[in-house]
């Protein structure tokens, strides 16, 4: 009788600590999870800083030349590998064609005719009514950038916070494309430039999977679950982040 209560009080000692260990190792992943979600969103915010500080060359110079656009993005590119390409794309070029691009090597080239792609031309328009930064929605039609980023921001014949938006549409001069690869980071340095192991995750918009910014694959057996709901670029997204395999 005494051997046998030993035992029963060593198996509840040992399924308390049990529980308890478990409990702090979903805590500490969900903390991972959540921590990850905000540095792509810090990321994102540096993507969109890019792009204003090209709107405001535009807005500090009548107009802007091929080498002074090639020049000012040299920085950026050179010290963000997940930048891929900026280009400029004025609203009077047909089919949104490209006219300057950087770099000049890009899949993103001089000439190219963005408007064939309604999804191109819906952002470009949700951009112009809007003043602000839009990322294009993902979809078949944009397979040659299905594993990129595409931003973009309006520019105007006057300084974007002074175009009152009914005149924003009669002053639209065009936009500033970004194209981004959060995943470069994801390869090179861990969770988005932070050196912490990313753990996988996946991004859906209206339940379609957004190919460019998943995590790496490898769930664990019995995985941990963390998911949220954010906002960016006139975009509703949905994120799941798993346990990796081996976490528990």
């Amino acid at each position: 009788g005494v051997m046998l209560a030993a035992l029963m009080a060593v198996l509840a000692l040992f399924n308390l600590v049990s529980r308890h260990e478990a409990a702090l190792l979903e805590k500490g992943f969900q903390q991972q999870a959540r921590e990850q979600v905000e540095r792509l969103d810090v990321r994102l915010s540096v993507y969109t800083e890019n792009l204003h500080s090209l709107r405001r060359l535009w807005e500090s110079s009548q107009s802007v030349e091929e080498a002074e656009f090639a020049l000012f993005t040299a920085g950026a590119l050179e010290d963000h590998p997940d930048i891929r390409a900026l280009a400029w794309v004025p609203a009077t070029s047909p089919h949104m064609q490209v006219v300057y691009v950087s770099p000049v090597n890009s899949r993103l080239v001089r000439g190219m005719l963005l408007g064939r792609d309604e999804r191109m031309l819906a952002a470009r328009d949700e951009a112009r009514d809007s003043g602000k930064v839009v990322i294009v929605p993902q979809g078949r039609s944009l397979s040659a950038f299905s594993d990129v980023l595409l931003m973009m921001v309006p520019v105007y014949a006057r300084p974007s916070a002074i175009v009152p938006a009914e005149d924003r549409a009669r002053e639209f001069a065009g936009v500033v494309l970004g194209v981004f690869e959060p995943r470069q980071l994801a390869r090179e340095g861990g969770a988005f430039d932070s050196g912490a192991v990313m753990l996988p995750m996946q991004i859906s918009e209206q339940g379609l999977l957004l190919p460019y910014l998943q995590g790496p694959a490898g769930a664990d057996t019995w995985p941990m679950t963390w998911e949220t709901d954010f906002s960016r670029g006139g975009r509703d997204w949905h994120v799941t982040v798993t346990s990796p395999a081996g976490y528990r």
